[in-house]
């Protein structure tokens, strides 16, 4: 499963990817960058592939924003 978060500071906003792993339900992939962009998301998959392998036939569910 995965998610967006964005978060405004007075410095400015930050945006988070994470993919979140269900069988224990715990983050094994995020990213943070000040950007909204698909890369976001394809870096916080490839560091959750590289921590758990993951399966040709896995299903990712996401909240189906732009960026997945």
């Amino acid at each position: 499963m995965g998610g967006l978060t964005y978060v405004c500071a007075r410095e400015g906003g930050l945006c988070r990817a994470t993919v979140i792993g269900l069988g224990r339900e715990e983050g094994v992939g995020w990213e943070i960058g000040e950007h909204v962009r698909a890369e976001l998301v394809t870096d916080a998959w490839s560091m959750a592939h590289r921590h758990r392998p993951i399966s040709p036939d896995a299903v990712f569910q996401s909240d189906r924003g732009c960026q997945y």
